[in-house]
């Protein structure tokens, strides 16, 4: 259930599972979740098991979190994030 998307009430996905948020990417199944105190530290875990990959960035600031509006359940929306997906979670062109 914590890979799982949860639903709401009314039966609607959410873009959380059982504490980490779950979405996909290219074909690639994400999980993955952040932390931040203002002010202090952040931190960003993402993993990527279809490839055998996690990512993990832990900050003395905020600045890895607090821009990026990441409680809306997007990853993308995080830089760091998307630098990741796009340099190791690309579609194989060597396997055709």
């Amino acid at each position: 259930m914590m890979w799982s998307n949860a639903t709401s009430a009314s039966g609607a996905a959410m873009p959380t599972g059982l504490g980490w948020f779950v979405q996909n990417y290219n074909g690639q199944r994400l999980y993955w979740q952040f932390g931040s105190t203002p002010g202090a530290y952040s931190s960003l875990l993402l993993k990527v098991p279809g490839k055998n990959l996690t990512l993990i960035l832990l900050a003395n600031s905020d600045g890895l979190s607090a821009p990026f509006a990441l409680q809306e359940g997007d990853v993308n929306a995080s830089l760091f994030a998307r630098a990741f997906l796009r340099l190791f979670v690309v579609e194989d062109f060597f396997s055709s």
